[in-house]
């Protein structure tokens, strides 16, 4: 993994593949993620967010999630979810007159085309890919900290040598 993938902590991929899901024509992306910031294993499918599984702390996440990842659980859904999922494709969210499951973005009336979405996500990637890395920032911070640090104890002896 690079510095890339660890860019958003709230959004740490885990795993990508397609799967089918009865009574749909077609496959359908499912994507597993990892939220670290708030204890959360996430699960989208073709991006909507499907399922939530949260935990107490960041150790219990580690201990009964990361700590024995297994593919084909962390993929894994039960009907339940599925089915919610296959309903809310029949709905027209953004009231366009095109039911979701055939719309190019079901939250965006504006956007009618693959191409008007492709568009727009590419204007979109061009802007987050200009904001700098979290661990260029940490560590920015970090130099930041340890000066002041060292300032600070700087300060200390030169006010005790004063003092004598």
């Amino acid at each position: 993994m690079t510095e890339e993938d660890y860019r958003n902590l709230s959004s740490v991929g885990l795993a990508h593949t397609v799967i089918d899901v009865n009574g749909l024509n077609y496959p359908v992306d499912i994507q597993v993620d990892v939220d670290l910031e708030n204890n959360a294993i996430n699960k989208y499918l073709d991006g909507t967010l499907v399922d939530t599984t949260t935990y107490q702390s960041l150790d219990d996440l580690v201990q009964f999630e990361l700590k024995n990842l297994n593919f084909s659980d962390l993929i894994y859904l039960e009907d339940t979810v599925l089915n919610k999922y296959k309903d809310s494709l029949d709905l027209d969210k953004d009231n366009d007159g095109v039911i979701d499951r055939y719309d190019s973005d079901e939250k965006d009336s504006n956007v009618r085309t693959i191409g008007e979405l492709s568009d727009r996500e590419k204007s979109k990637s061009q802007v987050t890919s200009e904001k700098p890395s979290l661990l260029a920032q940490v560590r920015a911070n970090h130099e930041k900290l340890e000066n002041t640090r060292k300032n600070n104890e700087h300060e200390k002896k030169k006010a005790v040598n004063e003092r004598m």
